[in-house]
């Protein structure tokens, strides 16, 4: 599903991921700044983080459908973080299982992989206060705004 803005795509919704060379062809061809993943299983963010165009994203949301397959939301990270993602502002996970190992990934390496990052949400997930605090405590966590 696409989004129109002003005549052009801005927002890309992917509900199944074997079509990433589909969704590359629309973010190569349109100025998308919005890239939802909503699916039964985890998107390979290996493959959309060497995209040229994820320079231009603002916004990234990660939805496993659920009770349909379970995410290993620190390798999640991992692959992120492996990734610079200079203009994206908003992150979204849900059902990721991202834990309190991935916050500590997010902790240690989210300044330089997301610069700009002003809005982290982390719903339906397996995280605890300690995993909270470790975040909370980290140097980049200052900036976010919601």
């Amino acid at each position: 599903m696409v989004h129109f803005e002003r005549g052009f795509v801005a927002e890309v919704r992917c509900f199944n991921p074997d079509a990433l060379d589909e969704v590359a062809a629309v973010v190569r061809a349109e100025p998308v700044t919005r890239l939802s993943f909503l699916s039964t299983r985890p998107v390979e963010l290996g493959v959309v983080g060497a995209w040229p165009e994820v320079a231009r994203l603002r916004s990234l949301s990660l939805h496993l459908l659920s009770g349909m397959a379970l995410a290993d939301g620190e390798a999640t990270l991992e692959a992120m973080c492996a990734v610079r993602w200079p203009a994206l502002e908003a992150l979204y996970f849900r059902a990721q299982r991202i834990g309190d190992e991935g916050l500590n990934v997010l902790s240690q390496r989210a300044q330089h992989a997301f610069p700009k990052l002003v809005a982290l949400g982390v719903d339906e997930d397996t995280v605890t206060a300690a995993g909270i605090g470790e975040l909370l405590n980290s140097r980049w966590a200052g900036r976010l705004e919601r």
